[in-house]
């Protein structure tokens, strides 16, 4: 799976993060300019930042209109990001 991501504020992290799944392990590998398919998974930093911190869940954000990508593609990032509970402590 190949997730495209854009980051207007800092341009390093916007390129292709393909991740793969092997036994128990996953490897992310990143690169600036990726073999572009239409499989992939576009998205904002602002998207992919909501997804790694359990506040929206892919399909969610694919029904919104918010990442685009097929519907196959999305389903397995779904079942990659493990469903829990944001926590943020706002205590200082």
């Amino acid at each position: 799976m190949q997730l495209v991501v854009a980051d207007e504020f800092l341009p390093e992290n916007s390129g292709s993060y393909v991740i793969e799944k092997r036994d128990t392990d996953t490897y992310v590998n990143f690169t600036k300019e990726g073999h572009i398919t239409a499989e992939d998974i576009h998205m904002k930093v602002q998207q992919l930042t909501q997804i790694l911190f359990g506040f929206a869940r892919p399909m969610e954000l694919h029904r919104l209109g918010l990442i685009q990508g097929s519907e196959a593609s999305v389903r397995e990032l779904e079942w990659l990001i493990p469903e829990r509970q944001t926590y943020f402590a706002d205590f200082f």
